[in-house]
């Protein structure tokens, strides 16, 4: 729980900018953290991009459910009067430590073919679901099994974060069968 002084409201309470360390193609973190100022507008209570899901009835829900696979799911649910996804991208993000680390995008080619669309949709009459699917990283830092992970919806530039969830560590190979005696 957050205690101590009140934290401000309105617009006082609003953040002003990010500073974050990142990793370079081949892995290796900053030294140096990166600040970037938000503009003015961005995290308005009444106009900015932040809840620029609230009321869009192409999101009733956005989840990353656990399966018995190891890869990375993400559902948006909405109406079955949008025929399109509702996120401009999706992005897969892994916790290090007190870290969230950026993994990759899930592919961007909808439609309604499971073998071939990424996300995919499927709807029963009264909702469309999109299905994202991404296998877990097997290099760089969101490689290994286990873990806790979360998926990002991205819309103008804006995003909304999934629960975490841990998909299922795969079980061991079978031990080799001795060859001859």
């Amino acid at each position: 729980p957050v205690t101590g002084a009140p934290y401000p409201t309105g617009a006082a309470g609003l953040p002003t900018t990010v500073t974050a360390n990142v990793f370079d193609v081949a892995g290796q973190f900053s030294a140096v953290a990166v600040t970037s100022p938000f503009q003015a507008a961005m995290f308005s209570p009444t106009t900015g991009v932040v809840a620029a899901w609230a009321g869009a009835p192409s999101l009733a829900s956005w989840s990353s459910p656990v399966t018995a696979d190891t890869a990375a799911n993400a559902i948006q649910k909405g109406s079955t009067s949008v025929t399109t996804p509702y996120f401009d991208r999706v992005a897969l993000f892994r916790q290090v430590g007190t870290l969230w680390m950026y993994c990759g995008n899930f592919p961007n080619n909808p439609g309604a073919n499971p073998a071939v669309n990424n996300p995919f949709s499927n709807d029963q009459g009264l909702n469309r679901y999109w299905n994202y699917r991404l296998p877990i990283p097997t290099a760089g830092p969101c490689a290994g099994t286990g873990g806790t992970f979360r998926s990002m919806g991205i819309k103008n530039g804006a995003g909304l974060f999934t629960a975490p969830f841990n998909p299922p560590v795969p079980p061991p190979p079978p031990p080799s069968a001795p060859i001859g005696d």
